[in-house]
């Protein structure tokens, strides 16, 4: 991504209203892409996560700059509503009809800018019986069928730990975003761009709902495809191995002293071998367990195989294939270093600059409130209270 006047969104400015995952998400991938991203925030903590998360905050929030600011006064309105006709994009979750309270409507915004692109993260959508109920990222595993994923047949059902979902409607939001933008150029008119957890969560699903819509079987419920496949333990670790094709169970068979089952006519097949899941992964288990990690994934590996290593955290950020991609780096904010994560995709090659760290609440108010014409405001501004320099 070049240089930062060579970013593919330089020159785009964006308000980033959001808190929390998805909505702070979006805005980050922009400001990575080179755009100038306010973060708006409230003047007595800004967004939530600084002291719930401050680790998730600091993860989150690179690449913008902070506007500590009190939108429920008359002041501080009048600021943000200078701000808006420079504004290419702005951002929000709050629950509807919080930002229409606020005087930061769709209709509002758009009168004061029709080139705006006005994008919106709920929680189950803009209306309807549930728009009105708080939601984070396991609510909405929990309401679309998620942990049936991971419960196994009969299981418990069982959330995943991490936020997928959240971090799957970021990337639609900025999808959308994206969109809006490309149309623009031809129309010349700003878009409403709105995505929620509920729709983020079953798009992640995408093969589950049409399976479940063919057999009528919930997740558990479905057959398993193919055999082995799952976590085994070795003298020394767990591995992955998933042997879906028959040539790779074949392959495995022989690998691990079991040639008779590849010549089995039992197991022909990825569905045969999906029914006698559990028998087939005994077998391979009982020999796994004789092996060091390292050879027999060095095995795996020649014959061509669907394996991994089931590695810790430690062992991931240490790997030689993830330090060779350069996508983890060292980023200081406060008084802490975190790892953060570079964008997934590289454009020509290039990672991009090295992204800035997140700002402290109100790091910026004076300087963005010069850049708005405020500048015989400001003492009055901070004096009262309307906004905070951090």
């Amino acid at each position: 991504m070049g240089e930062a006047d060579e970013a593919p969104l330089q020159g785009l400015k964006v308000a980033d209203l959001s808190g929390g995952m998805a909505g702070p998400l979006c805005a980050m991938i922009l400001g990575d892409l080179g755009a100038d991203v306010y973060k708006i925030e409230t003047v007595d903590r800004g967004d939530l996560t600084r002291y719930v998360d401050p680790t998730m905050f600091q993860a989150l929030n690179r690449n913008k700059r902070s506007l500590a600011v009190n939108l429920k006064e008359p002041r501080g309105l009048a600021a943000m509503q200078r701000l808006l006709p420079k504004l290419d994009v702005f951002i929000e979750n709050f629950r509807p009809g919080v930002v229409d309270r606020l005087g930061l409507s769709y209709e509002a915004v758009d009168r004061a800018n029709p080139s705006i692109v006005y994008a919106s993260f709920t929680g189950f959508g803009a209306t309807g019986p549930d728009s009105q109920r708080r939601a984070v990222d396991q609510v909405a595993q929990a309401e679309t069928g998620f942990f049936g994923l991971n419960g196994g047949p009969g299981g418990k059902p069982t959330p995943a730990r991490v936020t997928v979902v959240d971090v799957t409607g970021g990337l639609a939001l900025v999808q959308g975003v994206l969109a809006a933008l490309f149309r623009r150029v031809r129309t010349g008119r700003g878009s409403r761009v709105e995505t929620n957890l509920l729709d983020a969560a079953l798009f992640q699903q995408i093969n589950g709902i049409a399976h479940y819509s063919s057999t009528g079987k919930e997740p558990g419920d479905q057959e398993p495809m193919g055999a082995p496949s799952g976590v085994f333990q070795t003298r020394d670790g767990a591995i992955y191995l998933g042997a879906f094709y028959q040539e790779h169970f074949e392959a495995a068979c022989q690998i691990v002293g079991l040639g008779e089952l590849a010549d089995d006519p039992a197991y022909a097949n990825i569905e045969l071998r999906g029914r006698a899941l559990a028998r087939i992964n005994s077998l391979f288990a009982e020999r796994l367990a004789e092996w060091n990690r390292a050879d027999i994934l060095r095995e795996f590996e020649k014959a061509g195989l669907l394996f991994a290593a089931v590695k810790t955290y430690a062992e991931t950020v240490a790997s030689p294939q993830i330090q060779l991609n350069k996508t983890l780096f060292e980023m200081t904010g406060g008084d802490s270093t975190i790892l953060g994560v570079h964008l997934p995709f590289r454009l020509d090659g290039d990672i991009g600059p090295a992204p800035k760290p997140p700002p402290r609440l109100g790091e910026h108010s004076t300087e963005i409130l010069r850049e708005l014409g405020l500048s015989d405001s400001i003492s009055s501004l901070l004096a009262d209270g309307v906004v905070v320099q951090g």
